[in-house]
């Protein structure tokens, strides 16, 4: 899955420095970023690797300033660390959402007046009752879970 850099700068409240459009699909570290990715720059004894990247986007503290030029795109946060650990955790998801089932198993039974919603998983053996409502994206029902 594949992100610019203004949707990550978004979703940090942060601020762009060079290409918004340029996308990354894969987390680095700043010493073996590659086109393509993302890392962070947040121990100024890295400073270095920042020169040197190859990583399409880097996460950097408002106040960075560089003694050099950058060849990454440069995402400007309160505390860089905070930054990439949310996106890391987010990324993560994003991924066990996509390798998650959807469906409804046989056997189950789900009763005429549940309401369920879309991309949910049912578990085989498992019991909707009566005016039971499921939300979108539910997913992973135990068969020894009943809803009512």
């Amino acid at each position: 899955m594949q992100f610019t850099a203004k949707q990550i700068s978004e979703f940090l409240d942060g601020v762009i420095e060079g290409d918004a459009t340029v996308e990354v699909g894969e987390l680095s570290k700043i010493e073996n970023g590659n086109a393509g990715s993302l890392c962070f720059l947040s121990n100024p004894k890295y400073e270095s690797y920042l020169y040197t990247t190859q990583a399409s986007v880097v996460i950097v503290s408002n106040d960075f300033v560089p003694a050099q030029p950058i060849h990454s795109t440069l995402i400007k946060v309160k505390d860089p660390y905070s930054a990439f650990s949310v996106l890391l955790e987010k990324y993560n998801e994003a991924l066990n959402q996509d390798r998650r089932p959807a469906g409804i198993e046989q056997p189950s039974f789900i009763h005429p007046t549940a309401k369920i919603g879309n991309n949910v998983y049912i578990g085989a053996f498992c019991c909707i009752e009566e005016n039971v409502e499921i939300g979108d994206n539910t997913k992973y029902l135990y068969t020894d879970l009943c809803w009512c």
